[in-house]
Order: C-alpha cells, then sequence, then structure tokens
C-alpha cells in the first residue's frame, strides 16, 4: 500500500541543542504509521540574512552577554551556524525526496524563516500541500492561513490530528472537514473545530532525535557541554499568564487543556533509559511547562525508577506554588542539578494584575528557601519592559532575588506575542506597533526592549538589563559605583567592564560575592 512522503521543516534560528519534544513526538507517529519522514533542519544554518529579527541572538551568546552564563568554548563540537545556499539546500531536499506533504512546526521568532522556506516549497511544486503547526499556528491562525504558501493550519496538539488528516490525503478523501485543521481549498477557508487532546501519553510511540542534526544533541549547561535529552513527563499548564500563550492554548481548546501526565512510569523510565543509551546521552532537558505540578506519591515513584535505572543530571521548570519540602527532596534524590521557577517580577502588584499570575512573594521566597536549603541550583525566570512598568519596580526584583538568594537568576525583556493577552493590552494602550513589527523593525530580544514604555527609555533599559546581574551579585555598598555602568559613556563601559571581570574572576554565575571580600 502506497504511504505518503511527508518532509517536515525544523526552521530553527538557534543552536543551543533545543529539540522540540512536541514536534518530535509527531514526526514518530507518522513512522510509526507506515509515513515515510524527513526533516530539513535549519539549526546549523546561518539564516541571519533571511529572518527579520536582526536583534535576535542565539540562547548562549545573549546568555553570556548578560553574564547569566559561563563563556564555554565548543569550536571542538562544530557548534556553529554556517553560512549556506538556505534555499538551494532545501530545493536539493525537495528534488530527492520528492515530499506528498510539507509541515512546519514554528515559533513566533521562526516565523519569517518559516514563511522564506515554504515559499520555496511552493515555488518548486505548487501541488505540495503545506501545513503549518507549532505556538505560531494557534496564536495566530488568522494570518498564518492568509500566506499564500500555507494550505492547512495545524489548531491544537498535532499527533491524532495530523495521522487522520495524511490518511485523508492518502485516501484521496476530502480532507477539508478534518478536525483540527484550518484547510484552505480552492479559495475556500475550512475553520474546524479544534482537534482531540491527547490524553493516553503511554501510547505515544518512543522519541527518537534520528532526524536532526546530531549535533543538536549538546547542550553547553553550567560551563560545560552535554550529550543531552529533551523530553516531557508531562502536558499542559493549570496558569494562564498574560504573557504566555498557554492561556490562548486554553482559550482554543475550550478549557480543555488539563496537565496531563504518562500512567506508567515504567512506561516513560523505559523511554529514557532507550534514548539514554542509542544516544549516549549524559543529561536530559524536561520541557515540562511545570514539572511539579503531578502528585507527590507519582513524583515519589518516579523519581525512584529514575535514580535506579536513568541515573542522569536534570533540569527542570515549574511554579512557586507547586514546591514544597517533600517534592524538592524527590528531585534531589534523582539527581536534578537544576530548578528554574518562573517569578517573571519582584513587583507583587504587577505580578497578580498584570501579569495574571497570583502568586505572593512570600511563596516565592519560601519556595527557593527549600530548593537552596537541598543544594540545587536555583533559577528565577525573570522579564522587564512590561507596559508601563517603572524604575522601582525593577528595583523590586532586585530585591526579591537578593532575599530569596536566589543562585542564577536569568532575565530578559518581555515580548508580546501574537496570541497573548499582553500583545492586545499593549496594543490598546498604543505601546506596541504591529506594524513596526511587520516591518522588522521589533522583534524579540532577551536584551532589548519591545514594549514602548513613557516610564523609561531604550537606553536606561538596556543599562539596567546589563547592570542587573551586578547588583544583584555584589554587596550593597558597591552599588553606587555600579550604577555608573547603566550608562553608554566612557565612563559607564569602564565600569562595566570593570565589575564583569571580578564577576567572572570570582565565578558569581551560581553564587554572590561575599561581604567580607575586599575589592581592590
Amino acid at each position: 500500500m502506497y504511504r505518503m512522503k511527508v518532509l517536515f521543516i525544523f526552521p530553527n534560528i538557534d543552536c543551543g541543542g533545543y529539540k522540540p519534544v512536541g514536534l518530535t513526538s509527531v514526526m514518530n507517529c507518522c513512522r510509526r504509521d507506515g509515513h515515510e519522514v524527513k526533516l530539513f533542519d535549519t539549526s546549523f544554518f546561518d539564516t541571519k540574512d533571511i529572518i527579520e529579527n536582526k536583534r535576535y541572538a542565539g540562547i548562549n551568546l545573549a546568555g553570556e552577554e548578560l553574564l547569566n552564563f559561563r563563556p564555554v568554548d565548543v569550536t571542538g563540537y562544530d557548534l556553529i551556524q554556517k553560512k549556506k545556499d538556505v534555499k538551494e539546500e532545501l530545493r536539493l531536499m525537495l528534488q530527492e525526496f520528492q515530499p506528498d506533504v510539507v509541515g512546519a512546526s514554528v515559533l513566533s521568532v521562526e516565523w519569517g524563516l518559516t514563511v522564506y522556506l515554504l515559499r520555496t516549497v511552493k515555488s518548486f511544486n505548487e501541488s505540495i500541500i503545506t501545513v503549518l503547526g507549532g505556538v505560531h499556528a494557534f496564536a495566530d491562525p488568522e494570518g498564518s492561513i492568509k500566506e499564500d504558501s500555507i494550505d492547512i493550519v495545524c489548531i491544537g496538539e498535532g499527533e491524532l490530528a495530523f495521522i487522520e488528516l495524511l490518511q485523508r490525503i492518502e485516501d484521496n478523501r476530502g480532507y477539508e472537514n478534518t478536525h483540527g485543521f484550518w484547510v484552505k481549498k480552492e479559495g475556500k477557508i475550512f475553520k474546524n473545530p479544534v482537534g482531540q487532546v491527547l490524553s493516553d501519553l503511554d501510547n505515544l510511540p518512543y522519541l527518537d532525535y534520528d532526524f536532526y542534526d546530531e549535533k543538536l544533541l549538546y547542550r553547553v549547561y553550567g560551563g560545560k557541554v552535554y550529550r543531552s535529552g529533551d523530553h516531557v513527563i508531562t502536558r499542559g499548564c493549570y496558569s494562564k499568564c498574560s504573557y504566555c500563550l498557554y492561556d490562548k492554548m486554553h482559550e482554543v481548546n475550550s478549557g480543555n487543556l488539563r496537565v496531563r501526565s504518562y500512567q506508567q512510569i515504567d512506561r516513560i523510565i523505559s523511554e529514557l533509559v532507550y534514548l539514554k543509551n542509542k544516544y549516549d546521552l549524559n543529561f536530559y532537558r524536561f520541557q515540562d511547562a511545570t514539572f511539579l505540578s503531578i502528585g507527590k506519591a507519582y513524583l515519589r515513584e518516579f523519581a525512584d525508577s529514575y535514580a535506579r535505572e536513568v541515573g542522569l543530571p536534570f533540569v527542570v521548570d515549574t511554579s512557586p506554588q507547586t514546591v514544597t519540602d517533600e517534592k524538592i527532596r524527590a528531585l534531589a534524590d534523582m539527581d536534578c542539578v537544576s530548578i528554574s521557577i518562573g517569578v517573571e517580577t519582584g513587583n507583587e502588584k504587577m505580578r497578580y494584575g498584570l501579569c495574571n499570575k497570583p502568586v505572593k512573594n512570600t511563596t516565592i521566597i519560601k519556595a527557593f528557601n527549600i530548593t537552596n536549603s537541598y543544594g540545587l541550583r536555583t533559577v528565577s525566570f525573570l522579564m522587564l519592559g512590561f507596559p508601563l512598568e517603572t524604575v522601582n519596580m525593577f528595583w523590586d526584583t532586585v530585591n526579591l532575588v537578593k532575599e530569596a538568594k536566589v543562585t542564577n537568576p536569568a532575565i530578559g525583556f518581555v515580548y508580546p506575542f501574537k496570541g497573548s493577552k499582553l500583545r492586545d493590552m499593549a496594543i490598546e494602550m498604543k505601546l506596541f506597533d504591529e506594524e513596526d513589527e511587520d516591518k522588522g523593525e521589533i522583534g524579540y530580544a532577551r536584551g532589548y526592549p519591545a514594549i514602548y514604555n513613557p516610564n523609561i527609555s531604550v537606553n536606561k533599559y538596556r543599562g539596567l538589563i546589563r547592570s542587573f546581574y551586578l547588583y544583584v551579585k555584589f554587596p550593597e555598598k558597591y552599588w553606587n559605583e555600579i550604577k555608573k555602568a547603566e550608562l553608554f559613556t566612557d565612563e559607564g563601559e569602564k565600569t562595566y567592564q570593570k565589575f564583569a571581570e571580578i564577576y567572572k574572576q570570582e565565578d558569581l554565575y551560581d553564587t554572590y560575592l561575599t561581604e567580607e571580600k575586599l575589592l581592590t
């Protein structure tokens, strides 16, 4: 029986070792169903001349520039993006593979590159059916389906829906009414209901990273390079934060997006062991939105099995409300080396109101106190650049981080992505211009604000973010001098370089300079 040839596009603009679990799962589901699958992976292509956002810097580079990450020499691993004719590389793969369907999973920061690649597909063969999935697809289905190079937009989770779509195409049945997709056909758009939310994670095929460039196995963490796997044990998130697209997911799925986990712990453990052995992994990055949302009994059983059978260091993300002594003890027992906790801002009023994240500062401090007590590296996810933010709010964040004794705070500028409530607010307040975004004058960048703020200039913001780690990691007696580093003057640059050099020499990435330390 003839099966479909499906080419997936991973329009990755970062070579930091990220392998999206959702895309990997969909590709493996297609292969299990008998379809022939290939991947066009742009992770190690230099696409800066194609993407519209010129301020974007890769994960590792942006982290090093802000003193968040230790610099690491990765030249021996060839983890660099090389100049190639991306269009020609894609055309060669299209010529060789002759796909029936091309699917692209895209984040909003990858939209410009994705359109460039899908237009290349259509110029090669207009009859190839193109499908857009990923975060950007459900965040902006209206804008996505208007793009001439896109035939179908996936709304919601893709595994079950995409297999059904391929079956209908293969059987030469009408696919315009397939649930989970908006379909553009013969000048008409069919807006179908959202597809089924996947609840039985145990029935998914094991992930397989063979589709990706092998160099994506390498991940930089804590000044070292690891062979790292990406996975989840849960899907979904119970929060509806204004800056996050999980809120949009809840809306699209009419609230039917509960947190789901693998029911059989032996099933997920065996997959983690399989990946560890097949790819010689020595590290895991769990991509769960909030890893500790699982029950304590489940986590305890998972921790015992993981420690016994997998035994690799790993990192997770979670929210402050989910942190308990019992759960952090379980993480420590299974060799978790770092936990990242969503804080967003030190200003409680803004966190509750504008961010729609109702978490008290006392809850946050307690969460970090518990985690620090077990010797885990603690990371706080923080953002600057919210509408009508003030400099005093910046200081609220500095002071909260210091009080909580976060060992490795991570900060960047918030971006009002399409589909988020934050975007609606910023546009309504006339603080964000969609036309500037379309022209490429605004785009996500960790170190550069996207939302206009009448209270804080762009240069003031840039000075604050580059000085943030100095304020946090150095005692307050140095703050008056550090303040000079906020300015982009000769004196400001000299001051910044002085403290940045001390920061690196004292290795303050995961610790604080003590009061007793005398600086010369």
